[in-house]
């Protein structure tokens, strides 16, 4: 019986879940980047950039990026952990397009903000942003011309903020967009982050997201963390027992 029970649990959980598609991972964005100034931080469990002093990654340019962003049927949710090396001022997580045609995704003190078209939202408030803190982020709209039905995600738990329609983005038209990671637009309003941005995912879903649970099980409940590099005394223990093995199969 408690099994059954914790069965329809685990099957009511996932039915509140979005369905979500792995459009493009951080790994892929990096390698089509035709800018990179940020310096990737070794030996860590997903894919970490360290940013500063205006430093980005730039000049992202993939079709299947902006053919998801055109697509009205459909939702886009970009997630990233974050750990920002302040909580002054509204520093950009990533960025798609120019300011009056495109959106961006910000730090904002303590909260988050989402600009489309050059119209800023709200800052959201309780987003529990804390300097050299990691956190995980992000936002869930639907594609095409009209924001609609936008969340907030932040935090390992389900807290999540609904957003207010901004009217969209112009579409990309012949010339494709250009995507960015730790920077917003270009020119005067790029806002660049400062600190670490990691494992950087953009989903696609038939819906809006629920919630940071929705992500959570594909990008994990843990924070980013440094993997240690083997000792030398590991290596040589690796080394003589590769050694004894060699042996013992050349006895037989």
């Amino acid at each position: 019986m408690k099994k059954t029970l914790i069965a329809l649990m685990a099957l009511a959980s996932m039915a509140g879940a979005a369905e979500l598609t792995t459009l493009v991972t951080m790994d892929e964005l990096i390698s089509a980047a035709s800018t990179n100034t940020a310096t990737q931080v070794n030996n860590m469990s997903v894919t970490t950039y360290d940013f500063g002093n205006d430093t980005y990654i730039g000049g992202i340019t993939l079709q299947s990026l902006n053919t998801a962003v055109r697509d009205s049927s459909q939702y886009i949710t970009i997630a990233a952990w974050v750990k920002p090396d302040d909580t002054a001022g509204v520093e950009a997580i990533f960025g798609y397009g120019a300011q009056q045609n495109g959106f961006k995704f910000c730090t904002n003190g303590s909260g988050l903000q989402y600009t489309a078209k050059g119209v800023a939202d709200r800052a959201t408030a309780g987003s529990d942003l804390t300097a050299d803190t990691w956190i995980l982020v992000g936002v869930s709209f639907k594609g095409g011309t009209t924001v609609a039905s936008g969340k907030y995600i932040a935090g390992t738990g389900n807290s999540n903020y609904y957003t207010r329609d901004v009217g969209g983005f112009a579409l990309p038209g012949e010339t494709e967009q250009t995507f960015s990671i730790g920077s917003g637009n270009s020119g005067s309003a790029r806002e660049t982050f400062n600190g670490q941005i990691a494992g950087l995912t953009i989903f696609t879903s038939s819906e809006v997201i629920s919630g940071v649970n929705d992500i959570t099980t594909i990008m994990g409940t843990t924070a980013p963390y440094q993997v240690p590099e083997p000792s030398t005394a590991t290596l040589s223990l690796l080394a003589l027992v590769g050694l004894a093995a060699r042996r013992r199969r050349g006895g037989k």
